[in-house]
């Protein structure tokens, strides 16, 4: 399956933006990253999709984006394709 994300960030330009955003199982498995080349200064929120994942349609999934900085945003998204997505914050070092 593959997967379009939505990422709202703080992005200032080459020094300062989202770099990546990616999809875990919900024990933390990586199941894809989508690398981010460039800064969405005047694109915000924007849209990225990502190639083929390797999960069921619904299996849980957390999708979250990291910052080039400062690491992971304090909210992801968990759920799946059928019944959905809700914000969640992830507990330190998920």
């Amino acid at each position: 399956m593959a997967l379009s994300v939505t990422v709202s960030s703080p992005d200032t330009g080459c020094d300062h933006y989202a770099d990546w955003w990616a999809v875990l199982s919900e024990s933390g498995d990586l199941l894809y990253r989508r690398l981010l080349l460039h800064s969405h200064v005047d694109e915000q929120p924007f849209t990225s999709t990502g190639g083929h994942m390797d999960a069921w349609r619904d299996e849980t999934v957390i999708a979250r984006s990291h910052m080039n900085l400062a690491s992971y945003g304090g909210v992801a998204m968990r759920g799946s394709l059928i019944d959905g997505f809700n914000s969640v914050i992830l507990t330190t070092g998920f």
